[in-house]
This record gives structure tokens, C-alpha cells and sequence, in this order.
């Protein structure tokens, strides 16, 4: 079990070991360690700690590949779904290793929009352009996105 009552506050834009206190590094260091045996302890909302971690699945493209990179930022993803912003990032990451690895139908079905509200345009720009080269139709909630969708007071109440 751990030592630490209260997790060090660790929220960093690019996140890093090298921008970490000693505190902050003491914990990334437990942290890290229950990682790869796959106990995915709660970091409290401190999910700059995850992403330090995701880095290091990243670097392994070259030993595992893409599909084992995907897997691993899935399994985390997954764990962490209670972390909202970071599940989010991680399905992102993963599905750039589904493009990675041409496989444009699964990256199209694992980054299908929830909602027509939102400002994921970068996402539905990428989406509609492997539509087109698939020569599939034009998803309408991306092209929707693409054109409008920006959340204001009026559209947040639907």
C-alpha cells in the first residue's frame, strides 16, 4: 500500500519527470511501478502524472508496434475512465495508432462523435478526409462540426 495520504499536486501543460519536485518524483516513481504490474491506482484528478506515463507506452512503438501501443493506451484509458479529459486524450492517441496502421474503419468507428455540439473540427476535418479516400459518405455530425457546432449559451441547453 502506499505512503502517500495526499497525492502532490502535479498539473503541467507538457508534463515531465523533469519538471517534478521531489515529492511530485517520489510518487511518479510508486506510481509508475503499480502501472506496469497493472494496478491502476486513483491520482486523484492528477492526471499530469498519466501522461508522463503515456509517454513512456509511446516510446515503445519500436518493441511492441503500433497494435501494442494501442493496446496499452486502450487498457489505461479504460482504467482511468473516471478521469475524463485524460480517457479522452488516450482514445486519441490510440486511435492514431488504428491510422497508423491503415486501418481507417476502425479509427472512423472509434472516434465517432458523440454529439454535433463541441470543438473536436480538427478531429472531424482528419475523419471526413479518410471518409473521402475510403469512399465512404460524409458522416453528417462531422460536416456539421466542421461548419458550426461552437457550444454558446443557446446551443449548451441541447
Amino acid at each position: 500500500m502506499s505512503s502517500f495520504s495526499e497525492i502532490p499536486k502535479f498539473h503541467e501543460y507538457f508534463s515531465g519527470e523533469e519538471k517534478m519536485s521531489r515529492e511530485q518524483n517520489e510518487f511518479y516513481k510508486y506510481l509508475e511501478k503499480e502501472l506496469f504490474r497493472q494496478n491502476y491506482i486513483d491520482v486523484q484528478g492528477q492526471i499530469s502524472y498519466l501522461v508522463v506515463f503515456v509517454y513512456k507506452i509511446l516510446a515503445k512503438k519500436g518493441e511492441v508496434g503500433y497494435e501494442g501501443v494501442y493496446d496499452e493506451l486502450m487498457n489505461i484509458a479504460e482504467a482511468y475512465h473516471h478521469e475524463t479529459i485524460f480517457f479522452r486524450l488516450c482514445k486519441i492517441w490510440a486511435a492514431d495508432c488504428l491510422l497508423a496502421n491503415n486501418e481507417f474503419e476502425a479509427f472512423l468507428e472509434q472516434t465517432e462523435p458523440d454529439t454535433p455540439i463541441g470543438r473536436e473540427k480538427l478531429i472531424s476535418n482528419l475523419r471526413l478526409n479518410i471518409q473521402m479516400i475510403c469512399g465512404l459518405p460524409a458522416n453528417g455530425i462531422d460536416l456539421f462540426k466542421m461548419v458550426s457546432g461552437n457550444v454558446s449559451k443557446p446551443t449548451k441547453k441541447y
